[in-house]
């Protein structure tokens, strides 16, 4: 129903306000449609824009690293992640980077870099939201971790991270707002958490 609304050209407020309505949805399978159920022209053009691990061997990536860190997280705190219409992995918790608390010593943290270490790449530019508090803190500490790993990085807080992103030609996200703008984009959280035991729901 959402996705015959959504082709129509309903708005994905108003679709989710009248399938919500009309099978009593809670608000966690509210959430569900509405991150992962996209219009037939959505799907085509961000499934184009994907590119595989393989593609990536010695080529620069620009990481937005609040969506991408809390996706990985909720892979793997056991959170239900879903395999949205579009191609790519989304966690459904509604949280934003100000609630996140990440250690030297987190888990997803060191997974993160050693898959990209993995990729072989050239350069990796990794982007957090200025806005968000502690934004500073965090940045010095991926720094100093990153140091453990073949990286050549640059880690950067932005005001509008999104518009440092799209600067480059392939983007590590989810956000469908950077990915409709990107040249190019690589799903890094499905790629970190694709040998992991996580709770997905397929929406394809």
């Amino acid at each position: 129903d959402m996705r015959f609304l959504l082709n129509r050209g309903y708005s994905r407020k108003n679709s989710l306000s009248l399938v919500a309505n009309r099978y009593g949805l809670s608000k966690k399978e509210q959430r569900i449609l509405y991150r992962g159920v996209y219009n037939d022209k959505t799907i085509k053009s961000r499934m184009k824009k994907m590119v595989s691990s393989e593609f990536l061997k010695n080529k620069s990536l620009a990481l937005d690293w609040y969506n991408v860190y809390i996706t990985v997280e909720g892979g793997f705190i056991g959170e239900i992640l879903i395999m949205c219409d579009d191609g790519f992995l989304r966690d459904i918790r509604g949280i934003y980077g100000k609630k996140i608390r990440i250690t030297r010593y987190s888990e997803p943290l060191h997974e993160i870099f050693s898959k990209l270490s993995e990729l072989k790449l050239g350069d990796v530019y990794i982007y957090l939201d200025a806005m968000i508090s502690k934004s500073g803190e965090l940045r010095a500490l991926l720094e100093e971790v990153i140091r453990d790993y073949p990286l050549n990085s640059k880690i950067t807080t932005a005001k509008s991270p999104d518009m440092e992103l799209i600067k480059h030609d392939i983007v590590a996200t989810s956000d469908g707002v950077v990915i409709d703008k990107a040249k190019m984009v690589f799903d890094l959280a499905l790629f970190v958490l694709a040998d992991k035991d996580i709770k997905v729901i397929s929406l394809k």
